[in-house]
């Protein structure tokens, strides 16, 4: 499959702060909010945003994905459709 697909809005977050941009590329199957509490201390010094990985908003089975390379390709395209450089 791998794809492109346009993620959902709701794929996106942005946690605040006013810094440098500070990505958090969650675990698998852990949503990027279960890192709530860590996340938003960093906002005081931080823009922290966070995108959900393909396999948490696409309807394609995980397995089917073969390798991080569609993951990487979704983020990057996230990145630069939001005009974020520069991110941690």
């Amino acid at each position: 499959m791998n794809r492109v697909e346009q993620p959902p809005e709701e794929a996106w977050t942005d946690w605040g702060g006013d810094g440098p941009p500070l990505h958090l590329a969650h675990a698998n199957g852990l949503p990027p909010e279960s890192y709530r509490t860590l996340l938003e201390p960093l906002t005081d010094t931080f823009r922290v945003v966070s995108f959900a990985a393909r396999p948490l908003w696409s309807d394609d089975p995980p397995e089917s994905l073969g390798d991080w390379t569609p993951l990487a390709e979704d983020l990057g395209r996230e990145l630069d459709r939001r005009e974020l450089e520069g991110v941690i």
